[in-house]
């Protein structure tokens, strides 16, 4: 995981070298979640059936959890 995240901010630092952007914080994260969010949201669906099928549905609470990409804020309460 160290690797990967010493890799990931090199990618992006040199990539922001390359072409640099004057952008605030703000609208870096709405730029990234228009990219990411969707592909998540949708993703979610089929996740969801599965369990359902495998009859293992998460509560609620973890599905606005994992909608809204806050699950790892509480790590015992959604991996069981």
């Amino acid at each position: 995981v160290p690797w990967f995240f010493m890799l990931s901010g090199f990618v992006l630092f040199t990539a922001h070298l390359r072409r640099p952007k004057e952008e605030g914080v703000l609208e870096y994260v709405m730029r990234r979640s228009v990219s990411i969010y969707p592909l998540y949201a949708f993703s979610l669906l089929p996740a969801i059936a599965l369990a359902k099928f495998a009859d293992k549905v998460p509560s609620i609470g973890v599905l606005v959890a994992q909608s809204f990409l806050v699950q790892a804020w509480w790590p015992a309460w959604t991996e069981h």
